[in-house]
Parts: structure tokens; sequence; C-alpha cells
């Protein structure tokens, strides 16, 4: 992976998000990595409120993924309808990190514009995988 990409993480599980961001490194991610643990913290990030102004140290993501359970205020369905309805966001790719869903769940985060889904557990391939597909659709692979 190239080192000019930027990826958003949100994920509520910090030891997750921790093991996550030591795995991209591993498999050569160099790019800019931030988690945020809520669709909020997503929000006011994407739209550069408070900490999040500085757009050299937090510069507007190439690639969004999430997990599709978040504790909290908001969801993932939330965050990815509210990405795709943004001109700026609207074709960011969305990878959603899922321990299972039913198939009614999948169709409905498809109808809104996600782009892949993973399996946790599902392998550090299958993430970087996805990942690097995503990249590619911004023409970062």
């Amino acid at each position: 992976m190239l080192g000019n990409q930027s990826l958003l993480h949100v994920e509520d599980d910090e030891p997750l998000a921790f093991l996550l961001q030591r795995v991209l490194r591993k498999e050569g991610f160099a790019g800019h990595y931030h988690c945020v643990p809520s669709v909020e913290e997503a929000m006011s990030y994407l739209l550069r409120k408070g900490p999040y102004a500085d757009a050299v140290h937090y510069p507007a993501p190439n690639v969004v993924l999430t997990d599709l359970s978040l504790a909290g205020h908001g969801s993932a369905l939330e965050l990815i309808t509210w990405l795709r309805q943004r001109p700026e966001h609207a074709h960011t790719p969305i990878v959603v990190l899922t321990g299972g869903m039913d198939r009614e769940t999948q169709n409905r985060l498809e109808r809104a514009g996600v782009n892949a889904f993973v399996l946790k557990g599902g392998g550090v391939k299958e993430l970087t995988g996805e990942l690097r597909t995503a990249f590619q659709r911004c023409g970062l692979g």
C-alpha cells in the first residue's frame, strides 16, 4: 500500500482498533490512519470540526472503514447514508467490518452505498485485500 493514502476507521472497540492499525502497518500501509470511536466523532472529523480542523494532521480520508455494530448514538448505516449525501464523499469507498449480518441488513447497506464487507476474524489477507481494492477505486492502489 502507498504512503499517500488516508484511512478513517470508525471503531468503538479500542483494543481492536489498535490491533488493526498494527496489522495494517505490518502489511505495508504507510499512509495516514485515524480511528474515531463513534459516528458523531466521524462526522466531526469529516466536517473538520473542533480538533479536526487541521487538514494536515487530519486529512480527508480516501477510504472509510467502519464497524457495523457501534455503541452509543448513531449507526454505521446512518454514517454511510450521511457520507453518500455529501458531494465530497459520495464516491469515497466504504468498507464495513462485521461479526456477521443477515441478508436484509447486507442488502440495506449495499443500497446505502457500501463497497465491501469484511468479516471480523476473516483474516488479515481478506481485510487488506478489500482495503487495497478500495484504495484502487480512488486511484491510490
